[in-house]
């Protein structure tokens, strides 16, 4: 068994070593170059699962990227973004890779849902969590001033954009490749096991991989792990909340309804269950970790994620 203590040890190491190194300059012009011409959704291959066949030794600290694919070198400023409501910006590392910087209250809860969702085979962006950034010598930002504290950011999530992946549309519920599929109804699940509660349109975009595939992907995980259902006090990375209320609200002879799907066919919420089974509460506890949250957090969103991988085993 993996020493906790440890593996603490290792996420304040990377967030130590990114940190000494962060040193934004003056805005900086992104070198990556965008495609010349835009793919068309359909002129390739459609994939949203692929079967994790390595799932029982998934690094789910790491999460889709791994160690390797951490911030190289020092961050220099790019641009403020202003799109949804988290203020971030973005950034280039020495190795030319550009990363979304956002943070507040969804940088945890992001990181561990993606590590989750990637765990059992769906495509997530990869991302990483840091407890604080320094905001020396940053140009002045519209918004997230609130964020900074002892003149560093807290709560930080970097996401990395690999050159080679491009957002060309987005994607229906119902109109899409996988309509009716184990595959799509399993991911309907993994939204309600993580309890995201933000599944609007602009987040389900469609990535072409380098003219060779294209990746249906759910983006921004962040409002996850809070109270389920259809609320207008939507929640974020509270235990006690992710604890209120079981993962199944009802069972029908063929179907089941959680918070937001219904009607989904229970052979294939078991299906989807059966994937999660398989993870150790080692795992589980790694993607929380990853998210910085406190132990006695880890241990409690572990316990009550294992619960409700339960509640779709008992099916």
């Amino acid at each position: 068994m993996r020493n906790p203590s440890a593996h603490w040890r290792t996420l304040l190491t990377a967030g130590l070593i990114i940190a000494a190194l962060w040193n934004p300059g003056a805005e900086a012009k992104d070198p990556v170059k965008q495609p010349k011409e835009r793919a068309k959704v359909g002129s390739a291959p459609a994939v949203l699962w692929r079967d994790p066949l390595d799932i029982k030794t998934r690094d789910l600290f790491y999460g889709p990227g791994g160690k390797e694919h951490m911030p190289a070198g020092k961050l220099t400023f790019l641009e403020e973004k202003f799109n949804g409501i988290n203020p971030k910006f973005d950034a280039r590392d020495e190795a030319g890779i550009r990363w979304g910087v956002k943070f507040g209250i969804e940088a945890q809860p992001e990181v561990a849902a993606t590590r989750l969702v990637w765990a059992v085979g769906y495509f997530t962006q990869e991302n990483y969590y840091l407890a604080e950034l320094p905001a020396n010598r940053l140009p002045n930002l519209s918004r997230g001033e609130a964020f900074i504290k002892h003149g560093s950011f807290q709560r930080v999530r970097l996401k990395r954009h690999n050159k080679g992946e491009h957002e060309i549309g987005n994607w229906s519920w119902d109109k899409n490749p996988f309509a009716g599929t184990k595959e799509l109804n399993g991911l309907k699940v993994m939204m309600e096991l993580i309890c995201n509660t933000d599944l609007k349109l602009e987040h389900r975009v469609i990535y072409d991989i380098g003219g060779v595939e294209q990746h249906y992907y759910l983006t921004d995980l962040g409002s996850s792990f809070g109270k389920a259902g259809l609320t207008l006090n939507r929640t974020k990375g509270i235990l006690k909340d992710y604890q209120s209320r079981p993962l199944i609200r009802k069972i029908h002879q063929d179907s089941v309804d959680f918070w937001y799907f219904e009607r989904v066919p229970r052979a294939d919420a078991k299906w989807i269950g059966e994937y999660l089974s398989r993870l150790s509460d080692i795992q589980i506890n790694d993607a929380f970790r990853a998210a910085g949250y406190s132990p006695a957090e880890v241990d409690g969103f572990t316990k009550t994620v294992r619960a409700k991988i339960s509640e779709l085993n008992n099916l």
